[in-house]
């Protein structure tokens, strides 16, 4: 049951909040970004994605890194959003 809540609040982080917060209230995300202690390169992914909506193919270039690579970090990123702040 667990791995069905954590799919359901990933979906939700990336179709619905984060593309919110990054278009309304960007300098908000990025500071969740910061405190949850992602590093520079995450933290760029996010801004690109979600505050610039890039794509990511382009993604890929500013990064240097493969679209493989940026869709894996990407992933990481939205587990380590979904988990709660004590883990």
């Amino acid at each position: 049951m667990d791995e069905v809540k954590r799919a359901a609040v990933e979906w939700w982080l990336r179709k619905v909040l984060l593309p919110f917060f990054g278009r309304k209230f960007p300098e908000f995300l990025l500071a969740v970004c910061a405190d949850l202690g992602f590093n520079v390169r995450d933290q760029k992914l996010i801004r690109l994605r979600y505050c610039q909506q890039k794509g990511w193919k382009e993604i890929a270039s500013v990064l240097c890194v493969e679209e493989r690579q940026i869709h894996n970090l990407h992933k990481n990123c939205i587990y380590r959003l979904s988990l709660p702040k004590n883990q």
